[in-house]
């Protein structure tokens, strides 16, 4: 058995040495999302559309409002409002709703630039969400591997106990591994992420190892033999 788990430690290695595709792809930030990233043109929206949703939305009594989300209450009424103000001058929904969402990411942005400590503080929530997002999607392909004889000891594992991903740039994920999961859970997270490089899209970002993870273990008692006794409380 050891044997075996050298050897796909070993496949493991080779595997990280092989070429990849450059992700091509840009995550999309919405509302709450750092400033940098909304000031690119939608595709679709025409600037005499742009100009037009500006115009109805700055002498409208319904106007948005930077320090509340796209989802709030009222938001949503303006940009609904906006919407149908839009699409009565003869454009399409699809462009009109995308043209009033660029609208409210504009004010946003403007908010947050005369804001600079919320800005930071929703950059760093954002931050937060998408590490969640990823360590979901990574619980989920790992569980599309796993095999019978483990499924056991798998059922167990929380997305929590996925490994952080970071972006440092577009080539490559810096992993940072919770150092109090326990060794037996760390043999199978690796087999379990050799099948997946096997399998892998040549879309797909390359995963390097980088400094632990400082999160704290969970304290559920139905998932403490998933902890170093070290770790636990």
């Amino acid at each position: 058995m050891l044997q075996a788990m050298k050897d796909m430690q070993g496949d493991i290695a080779e595997l990280k040495k092989r070429d990849q595709v450059r992700s091509q792809g840009m995550e999309h930030l919405a509302g709450d999302g750092p400033a940098r990233c909304r000031n690119m043109r939608t595709p679709g929206v025409t600037r005499r559309v742009s100009n037009m949703v500006k115009k109805l939305e700055s002498s409208s009594e319904r106007r948005f409002m930077g320090d509340e989300s796209m989802l709030s209450d009222h938001n949503a009424e303006v940009l609904e409002f906006l919407r149908d103000q839009v699409r009565g001058k003869g454009v399409d929904e699809e462009t009109a709703t995308a043209a009033v969402k660029r609208r409210y990411q504009r004010v946003r942005t403007l908010h947050l630039n005369s804001h600079p400590g919320k800005q930071q503080t929703v950059w760093k929530n954002a931050e937060l969400r998408r590490r969640q997002s990823r360590r979901v999607r990574l619980h989920a392909r790992r569980t599309k591997v796993v095999v019978t004889d483990e499924r056991e000891l798998w059922r167990s594992v929380t997305v929590d106990m996925m490994s952080d991903e970071e972006s440092e740039n577009e080539d490559h994920l810096v992993i940072r591994t919770p150092r109090w999961r326990s060794k037996q859970l760390d043999r199978l997270v690796k087999v379990l992420d050799c099948r997946i490089e096997q399998r892998k899209a040549p879309t797909l970002m390359t995963r390097v190892n980088g400094p632990p993870s400082t999160r704290k273990p969970p304290t559920d008692a139905n998932v403490e033999h998933l902890v170093d006794p070290q770790f636990r409380d």
